[in-house]
């Protein structure tokens, strides 16, 4: 799948650069460019495609600045999924520390070197992409605990149901009640500082408080 690229710029000279020094990784289909003359025309194609993986963004430009693209990539949380690289030719402090501010990843001065460009570029992208592949192993993970938790609760439940006449949904309710109570207590006091791992294991303990019936 091409890694597809959004450039915003009012000016070509970058429009020009970017298709000259990627222009073998176009042919092959691994970049894809998309290009936009300003802020307002950008915003339109991240909400129509807003599945791009890098975004190279000028400051100054007419209808919508860069800042104010930075703006409303915050507000619709694209900044955490896309990163943003800003380039322009302001070289003031307070300028760069603003983009920074707004989410922007990195910051290049105009004149730009076209192998910079490429390298900042393809360091972001993979960054990126290795912190989707770790947020990935820890999501599978987290998924892999959970089942295996709540296959064990659903099998007691049944082995105490048969040995005791009990109602097996009375593990599953004590489960979910020291859940509720839990996180009722952490937002009451500070004095417990208790994680959501914390949780987990205590409500997986509390799902096990009738094992002994199981002997009895």
């Amino acid at each position: 799948m091409a890694i597809k690229i959004l450039s915003v710029d009012d000016e070509l000279d970058l429009e020009i650069l970017l298709t000259q020094y990627f222009r073998r990784k176009i042919k092959k289909g691994e970049y894809e460019f998309h290009f936009a003359h300003n802020g307002l025309e950008a915003l339109q194609m991240l909400l129509a495609m807003p599945d791009f993986d890098v975004i190279l963004s000028d400051i100054n430009m007419p209808e919508m600045n860069g800042f104010q693209v930075l703006e409303r990539m915050n507000k619709f949380q694209w900044i955490k999924e896309i990163p943003v690289l800003m380039i322009s030719s302001e070289e003031k402090r307070d300028t760069i520390e603003r983009a920074y501010i707004f989410g922007a990843q990195d910051y290049i001065r105009r004149p730009f070197d076209a192998f910079i460009v490429r390298r900042r570029v393809e360091n972001i992208l993979n960054l990126y992409e290795n912190q989707k592949r770790l947020k990935q192993m820890i999501s599978e993970q987290i998924y892999e605990k959970e089942a295996n938790s709540n296959l064990l609760i659903d099998i007691l439940s049944q082995v105490v149901e048969f040995r005791n006449s009990e109602n097996r949904e009375h593990i599953i309710h004590i489960r979910t009640i020291t859940e509720l109570l839990l996180h009722r207590l952490i937002q009451k006091t500070d004095q417990y500082q208790l994680s959501e791992t914390d949780i987990a294991m205590i409500m997986t303990a509390s799902a096990l408080h009738d094992i002994g019936k199981i002997n009895i």
